[in-house]
């Protein structure tokens, strides 16, 4: 028996891989995803693995934008796609061109994975900043093509057409919708500086709205020097970027509707705070108005000249009791001045020298007895006009 001839390695691999992609392009994998990497060149890399085996994929990068979210590890997913042989290493893997959440939970865990380390961070315990009252410049952060923005506009341009509104383009879903949405809250906080900003879209699956659960978005969003209004999907709708911002709308139109007011309800506050003006000037001038006549008829308005008269009465009688006062105020000041003058003369000392009285000065002191003063002694004698010398003879 004549033995098959041997194949090469690489006429082996062509023909299982010939095998591979014809019988397996076009099929559906579920699996929990690891080792989720971005190349540089753009491409995703993951494998797909349950308990018995593991499968190599790969996510082209022009692809990538049409994933309704990034892959992470640990999440349960359906992969759509192909299966290629690389033939240089003999490796197949699955080259994925749609990809799903496996139920909700995949996304769920990874929602709340990322909600717990960004709340751990603090991303959302910021302090919430009030929406201006009466904002200039509106900033959206959307979809130009969405129904979300024509009902901003429209919910704006009839509560308050005075503002202007500054649209930044965004894709609000698939891969590297994050991103674009990020860019456009940087772009207002660095270049276009606005009174407030509102992000979001309309409702959509929750694979629809995954962008805004993505730590590149909510980071923005907790940087972001200007207010931020989050306008996700609809009111049932809750997302990582709504926790971020400082309010949360429950849809679009809601959020135009926050951030403007209304100049119908404007315009009624005015005519009722204008018609309360108007009652209560009323009630003063009415007051003030009654109180005037009231003063008019008093008695000493109404008549004048005799008030006048009886003021300039007691006025005079004033005058003659001051007059009278001052009088005896001023012979009683004469009196005291007597006698401290009579005083004064009693205690002169010289008073007694013009009676005959003299002083006798012993060395320059007073000598006040005769046993102080020796016969021979100098001394002076002080009379009232003058002092004389003289001499002690005998004591």
């Amino acid at each position: 028996m004549e033995e098959a001839r041997p194949v090469t390695v690489a006429e082996l691999t062509r023909a299982i891989r010939l095998t591979l992609e014809l019988g397996f392009d076009d099929v559906w994998v579920t699996g929990e995803v690891s080792n989720f990497r971005q190349h540089s060149n753009g491409h995703w890399y993951f494998t797909l693995k349950d308990a018995e085996a593991s499968l190599e994929c790969v996510v082209w990068r022009p692809l990538t934008g049409r994933m309704p979210f990034r892959p992470e590890d640990g999440m349960q997913v359906r992969a759509h796609g192909g299966i290629t042989v690389y033939e240089r290493q003999g490796r197949y893997q699955l080259e994925v061109d749609r990809i799903q959440a496996d139920g909700l939970g995949a996304l769920g865990l990874a929602f709340e994975r990322l909600k717990a380390r960004l709340q751990a961070e603090g991303l959302f315990a910021k302090t919430r900043r009030p929406l201006p009252a009466f904002p200039r410049r509106i900033g959206i952060v959307t979809s130009p093509t969405g129904a979300a923005l024509q009902d901003m506009l429209r919910i704006i341009g009839r509560r308050f057409p005075l503002v202007e509104v500054i649209l930044y383009p965004a894709r609000v879903q698939g891969a590297g919708a994050a991103e674009e949405i990020a860019a456009g809250i940087i772009y207002f906080n660095e270049q276009e500086p606005v009174d407030v900003l509102i992000v979001g879209r309309g409702g959509g699956s929750t694979e629809d709205l995954w962008a805004f659960n993505e730590e590149v978005l909510v980071r923005a969003v907790y940087a972001s020097r200007i207010p931020v209004v989050s306008a996700v999907g609809h009111e049932v709708d809750f997302t990582l970027c709504d926790l971020a911002a400082d309010v949360r709308a429950a849809t679009p139109s809601n959020a135009a509707e926050l951030v403007v007011p209304d100049r119908a309800e404007l315009a009624l506050r005015l005519r009722t705070q204008a018609r309360r003006l108007q009652t209560a000037l009323r009630a003063v001038l009415r007051g003030k108005q009654e109180r005037l006549e009231a003063l008019r008829h008093r008695h000493g308005l109404y008549r004048p000249m005799e008030l006048l008269e009886r003021q300039q009465a007691r006025l005079l009688e004033m005058a003659r009791r001051l007059d009278r006062n001052m009088h005896w105020r001023l012979d009683q000041e004469r009196s005291r001045i007597e006698t401290l003058r009579a005083l004064l003369e009693a205690h002169r000392p010289t008073a007694p020298l013009e009676r005959g009285f003299v002083l006798v000065w012993r060395n320059g002191h007073l000598a006040a007895r005769a046993q102080e003063l020796a016969p021979g002694e100098r001394i002076e004698l002080e009379f009232h006009d003058g002092r004389l010398p003289a001499t002690i003879e005998e004591t």
